[in-house]
């Protein structure tokens, strides 16, 4: 019996159940689905497009954050993420470079490295704003202004709500599950 193959609609509708149960709080679910369907990402059809090798290496390292929050497996899935934001790193891309750098400030802020977290958020927010990846860049404004407290993360935590209020987003704890994971709700 021949296994079943993904193709492009059945990958785009797998990515967005994974997203589904991360927005949902369900980060175990979302590493399961991943998993199951993750040898299907190493066929040709996935490999030679540059943005799906970026977006299955994004995602995975997402749900392994997720489930590292939770201190599920923690060392493994810092792990796991940092060896997918160093494949997203190779790619070299404007738009693809900040993935890998707030995987690696994620991983830092999980470990207990605020400054590198600071750092790594800060840069990650810059680097999605020249990009114009506003609303990454605003998940990384939202995430860093606990990090740096006092008056400046109140000015970036409202600067980010209210870009986040200006797209619609109507739960902003939830969709920051979805676009940056693995920090505090």
């Amino acid at each position: 019996m021949v296994a079943a193959r993904i193709e492009r609609p059945h990958y785009l509708q797998l990515l967005t159940r994974i997203q589904t149960r991360l927005y949902l709080g369900r980060p175990r679910e979302a590493w399961e689905l991943f998993e199951r369907h993750r040898a299907e990402f190493g066929r040709p059809l996935f490999r030679r497009v540059q943005h799906t090798r970026v977006e299955t290496a994004n995602w995975r390292a997402r749900c392994a954050l997720a489930l590292a929050a939770r201190n599920e497996d923690a060392s493994r899935m810092h792990g796991i993420a940092l060896q997918e934001a160093q494949r997203i790193g190779r790619e070299q891309m404007p738009w693809s470079n900040p993935f890998a750098t707030l995987i690696r400030a994620t991983v830092a802020c999980q470990q207990g490295d605020v400054t590198m977290a600071i750092k790594g958020l800060t840069a990650a927010m810059e680097s999605f704003t020249s990009a114009q990846m506003l609303m990454h860049a605003a998940a990384c404004r939202w995430r860093l202004s606990p990090l740096v407290g006092t008056e400046q993360g109140e000015t970036l935590r409202t600067q980010a709500d209210c870009f986040m209020t200006d797209q619609d987003v109507r739960n902003a704890t939830a969709f920051l599950r979805v676009l940056a994971p693995g920090f505090p709700d």
